[in-house]
C-alpha cells in the first residue's frame, strides 16, 4: 500500500486524487474511493498559524467525480481564513471540503494537509 502526505492542500491537490474515480464512503474526515484509496484530511499547524477541516457528504450514489471547486467564505474575524472545495459529480455537489484557519505570518501553513493511502 503507497503512502503519501500533501502537505497545505489546495483545490489542484483534491482534484487530481478524485477526478474520474467514484466515492463509496465518506466518514470522520475521510473520503474512501471505490479503488481501494483512501483519502484523510489531517488539521495542521506551525507556530502561531493552524488550519482544521471538515467533510461533509451529501447524495454520492452512483457517481464518478468530475471536478473540485473553491469557493470562498468569511472568516470568523478579520484575521481567521475560511473556503470550502466543492466535490462535483456531473452538476451535483456530493460533498464539501470545509477549511478553516489562520496562517498568522503565512509562513507555516496555509491549509489542512491530505494523508493518502491506495493500493499499488
Amino acid at each position: 500500500m503507497s503512502n503519501k502526505m500533501i502537505y497545505d492542500m489546495s483545490e489542484h491537490d483534491l482534484s487530481s486524487e478524485l477526478v474520474g474515480k467514484s466515492v463509496q464512503a465518506i466518514e470522520d474526515g475521510t473520503i474512501i474511493l471505490t479503488d481501494g484509496t483512501v483519502l484523510e484530511i489531517e488539521d495542521s499547524s506551525g507556530c502561531c498559524a493552524w488550519f482544521s477541516g471538515d467533510i461533509e457528504a451529501f447524495d454520492f450514489a452512483d457517481n464518478v467525480i468530475t471536478g473540485v471547486e473553491k469557493v470562498y467564505d468569511t472568516g470568523k474575524s478579520e484575521y481567521e481564513e475560511a473556503w470550502t472545495l466543492r466535490v462535483f459529480s456531473a452538476h451535483k455537489v456530493i460533498a464539501e471540503v470545509n477549511i478553516q484557519g489562520d496562517s498568522t505570518s503565512g509562513y507555516y501553513c496555509h491549509s489542512v494537509n491530505l494523508r493518502v493511502k491506495g493500493v499499488k
